[in-house]
């Protein structure tokens, strides 16, 4: 997996996240994606969240007007939740997952 070079510089909500990652065209590639919540937990135990410091969404939805958002300090993981997807949280985009060993 790899991370996007850098976040956001403002927060976006849900449907303009999903849209930003979709859209990403960063070092060469097109594939990038909105992270599950189970690619920040791989990122986060393999020490990949350095420089991580504040609430991002996550691909997740839970309900019909909620999704999935963590929150990081300092790059460790903190909570976990579910928040209306109009609020407005950090972006970061991926792309591959988890076994995919691919650097770029």
């Amino acid at each position: 997996m790899v991370i996007a070079p850098k976040e956001t510089e403002k927060s976006l909500n849900w449907t303009d996240a999903i849209s930003y990652c979709a859209s990403l065209n960063s070092r060469g590639y097109t594939d990038w994606r909105l992270p599950s919540a189970n690619d920040f937990n791989y990122l986060w135990r393999n020490r990949m969240t350095t420089g991580f410091d504040g609430i991002y969404w996550c691909a997740d939805h839970q309900e019909d007007f909620k999704a999935t958002f963590q929150y990081f300090c300092f790059g460790y993981a903190g909570i976990k939740s579910t928040d209306y997807r109009d609020n407005y949280f950090l972006v970061r985009a991926v792309r591959g997952s988890p076994d995919n060993k691919t650097k770029g």
